[in-house]
């Protein structure tokens, strides 16, 4: 009969240490899964489980993922040594990139170990929140809602959520208009995009909702989508859908254009309500499109150039008004990791992976139970 053992690493280990007899009882294993005989694969883990428990290797490269093993039997005992790994990560002062995806078994587990979040504010129970930005936001709000917290969210699509648009939306001046019951501008020369695309004034109606809501909140969820933006030939700038209206070129923000209307939007919340604490995100989900660009590298400048932007202005603030959650880290790079998670289409993160970021989200930002 196998035998059942308990693994006890030793609190500190030589880091990266290669081990002949590990690579051998890798390399059984990975046979034994592709001819299905499980109790090889069983006995070979049990041995692997002994040579990590003498401290001869706390680092090894996994031929084999967990969903790969062939019984319950099996995922336990794997399931044991994970654990085992993960508690010495925390012991060990050495930050590093997760290297392999057996890691990522316990998923929740293993965003705690590799997110050291430290956030300045918690929302509670009777927090007033608001959430803006492009679909990822309207998550955020919809998380909230449904656990009883007060929410507003202000929707704003991908493509149109980017830094600059914001800031001109959110900078401008608005009125309520008694006789349709809705916010329009106060001052129609203020007007950044074209009368074809606003459709029954939607975002100016959003926009001075959400002024008149984040006087009364305490904390606001920003997600910021692309750096994407129309310019015309004498190099101003223009909202992307602007872009399909005046024929001007799409092109991508410079990091300092991002910082520049990133941190004058933060200043604007502050203006309205000092006392507000902003958290703020990336969002994970792609520009639909774009003129004269491959939508998919334009992607990737687009968002890193807003990940660049965000860390710089985190800096400039005090962590007291505004913090990060790296709701856009887990998404596009840890999730991928786990064998379970995966996205529900090109543009959409899957349920269960949305579960996966919202109780992070709540266990480290909130005292609300999710």
């Amino acid at each position: 009969m196998p035998r059942q053992i308990t693994i006890e690493l030793p609190e500190y280990s030589a880091f990266g240490s290669n081990d002949s007899r590990l690579e051998r009882y890798e390399l059984q294993i990975s046979q034994a899964i592709a001819s299905k005989d499980h109790e090889a694969v069983y006995e070979s883990l049990v041995g692997m489980g002994e040579i990590l428990r003498s401290g001869h290797c706390t680092r090894y490269p996994w031929p084999f993922r967990a969903c790969d093993l062939p019984n319950a039997k099996c995922r336990s005992l794997f399931d044991n040594i994970n654990k085992h790994m993960l508690n010495l990560q925390k012991r060990v002062q050495f930050d590093r990139y997760p290297a392999f995806s057996h890691e990522a078994y316990h998923f929740d587990e293993f965003l705690k170990t590799y997110l050291d979040l430290k956030p300045t504010k918690r929302i509670q129970a009777t927090s007033r929140i608001v959430t803006f930005g492009s679909c990822f936001a309207d998550n955020f709000a919809r998380y909230l809602q449904e656990r009883g917290v007060h929410a507003f969210n202000a929707w704003i699509g991908e493509n149109f959520n980017s830094p600059m648009t914001n800031f001109r939306m959110l900078t401008s001046k608005y009125r309520f208009d008694e006789s349709t019951g809705k916010y329009c501008l106060a001052d129609e020369s203020q007007r950044i995009i074209s009368k074809a695309l606003d459709e029954q004034k939607l975002f100016y109606h959003l926009f001075g909702q959400m002024r008149e809501s984040l006087r009364r909140a305490d904390f606001l969820v920003m997600t910021v989508g692309n750096s994407l933006c129309a310019r015309d030939s004498e190099g101003r700038i223009y909202p992307y859908l602007e872009g399909f209206i005046a024929g001007v070129k799409h092109e991508l923000m410079q990091v300092d254009e991002v910082v520049q209307f990133l941190h004058g939007t933060i200043d604007e919340v502050l203006n309205i309500n000092p006392n507000i604490h902003i958290i703020i995100t990336l969002s994970p989900i792609a520009i639909h499109g774009a003129l004269g660009m491959n939508p998919i590298l334009a992607d990737c400048i687009s968002k890193s150039n807003n990940r660049i932007a965000i860390h710089r202005v985190i800096e400039m603030f005090d962590p007291i008004s505004l913090t990060y959650f790296p709701s856009f880290e887990i998404i596009r790079w840890l999730a991928p990791l786990s064998c379970s998670l995966r996205w529900s289409g090109p543009t959409h993160p899957s349920d269960d992976m949305l579960d996966s970021v919202m109780k992070l989200f709540f266990s480290e930002y909130t005292d609300v139970a999710f």
